[in-house]
């Protein structure tokens, strides 16, 4: 039996304080990896709020994508 592909997502917004657009972005991969039935969406790791180069510096959304890697 073949493994599952693990897929994981690292999802940013700039300029919204919530995750609503990415909240549907993520409905709408999952309907495109519901078309390959040994595709798994594993992970996904939310960002909000960089509009320029070096916003995400020290945001925690980068250390749970950091976190999320080193556990594959």
């Amino acid at each position: 039996m073949e493994k599952k592909k693990l897929l994981y997502l690292f999802a940013w917004c700039g300029g919204l304080e919530d995750n609503w657009a990415l909240e549907e972005a993520i409905h709408g991969l999952g309907g495109w990896i519901d078309c390959f039935p040994k595709a798994e969406l594993k992970g996904v790791v939310y960002g909000v709020g960089a509009t320029d180069v070096g916003d995400i510096k020290g945001m925690p959304a980068v250390a749970q994508a950091y976190q999320m890697g080193h556990e594959i």
